[in-house]
């Protein structure tokens, strides 16, 4: 909502709302009250129903994923395999300019070898036309909005530009920038973040003086499929068969049975399901014996970890040192970094850290600038225990 007032100022501005989840009367729901905003502010508003395309590149993945024994995290591939996706092809479909949202997040153009010019104004000005991208390649298709190969094609890069890099937020209490470290340079280049360098009580502010009420802009942390649920409930009603499983310590002995190991994740002290006379924490989860095993706290330390499915903008040395987020609000840790191969890296810390999860991202950065990231797929832990 603030990212539309702020737009309307300086720009001709369209809105949508994006339907993936729900059911047809909560969808119902969602389209009125975005509908009745737009018309207050006197902006055209469309819908584009994507829950067939969130539910295959995103909902099925992290069932799937909880099922394995990982703990994925779906918004990060939410936003560049389906929300800037359909935002730039429906874009396309409108002849508009550029495509925005209401990100805590920052673009800048520069090099890597150059100060980066960021800008914190409210709005970037002066966006430049951006390169035509995918039509409509077949108005039939109800996934049309998730056609990796239409996009990608219809994309045209211009080498006279300078690179496009992702930026976190001016607060860093509401910096998203860790959730769309996947955003390619092609999308980038066409976004904008009007949200990015204002606080949570500008934003409110201008929401304000709009005369709406700043209860509708939620703050929720949740994930946007849990409808007010906790995560455990929702595994629970949509994964649900109790496959019951060995307690296993660190030496190999048996110390408890669980009911699943979708309902643990790496790192978990609580909600274990049983007593074991002193506090346990999970230090990993073997699926192939469908086991979860147990340590000390002074056990759940790691001193690196290896990414699989790694996404760099741009070419990376083969060895550079960087900070590293293991997750959205988590501090940031100085690492060094080796490529393995194309899409694989190994990451050793400085000093010992608490575990990580497989499944989740680990996102590098220059100061506030976005390098790149993974996804966390071995934890190497710490040898000598202190």
């Amino acid at each position: 909502m603030a990212s539309a007032i702020l737009l309307k100022r300086m720009h001709e501005v369209e809105t949508v709302t994006f339907l993936m989840t729900g059911d047809a009367e909560q969808q119902m729901e969602q389209t009125a009250k975005a509908s009745e905003i737009a018309n207050k502010l006197g902006l055209p508003h469309h819908v584009l129903d994507l829950t067939q395309c969130f539910r295959e590149y995103v909902l099925q993945p992290f069932l799937d994923a909880w099922r394995s024994g990982k703990t994925p995290n779906p918004c990060v591939m939410c936003n560049p395999r389906v929300k800037f996706k359909a935002l730039m092809t429906l874009a396309s479909e409108l002849d508009c300019q550029g495509i925005a949202t209401g990100h805590y997040a920052r673009v800048g153009e520069g090099s890597w070898y150059e100060s980066v010019v960021l800008n914190d104004e409210p709005v970037r000005r002066g966006i430049k036309t951006i390169a035509k991208i995918a039509r409509r390649v077949d108005s039939h298709s109800s996934s049309k909005t998730c056609n990796d190969v239409a996009v990608t094609r219809a994309l045209e890069k211009s080498k006279d530009e300078l690179p496009v890099f992702l930026y976190r937020a001016a607060d860093p209490r509401r910096d998203q920038s860790y959730f769309m470290y996947r955003l390619t340079p092609d999308v980038l280049r066409h976004v904008i973040f009007p949200l990015g360098g204002l606080s949570k009580d500008e934003v409110r502010s201008i929401i304000a003086e709009e005369g709406l009420s700043v209860a509708t802009e939620k703050d929720s942390q949740d994930l946007c499929f849990l409808d007010g649920k906790s995560l455990r409930t929702y595994l629970r009603e949509q994964i649900g068969q109790e496959k019951y499983g060995p307690f296993i310590d660190l030496e190999g002995r048996v110390i408890g049975e669980h009911g699943g190991i979708w309902q643990f994740t790496v790192g978990q002290r609580r909600h274990l399901g049983e007593s074991f006379g002193r506090r346990m924490t999970v230090v990993a989860l073997d699926p192939e014996r469908n086991a979860v095993i147990l340590g000390d706290e002074s056990d759940a330390l790691m001193e690196a970890l290896l990414l699989e499915d790694c996404y760099f903008p741009y070419e990376m040395p083969h060895k550079f040192d960087a900070a590293v987020k293991l997750r959205s609000q988590g501090i940031s840790l100085p690492v060094h970094v080796e490529k393995k191969c194309d899409n694989e890296v190994l990451v050793h810390f400085d000093v010992p850290v608490r575990l990580s999860s497989p499944g989740q991202s680990a996102v590098f950065y220059e100061d506030d600038r976005v390098l790149g990231g993974g996804v966390v797929s071995r934890l190497i832990l710490l040898k000598n225990r202190p």
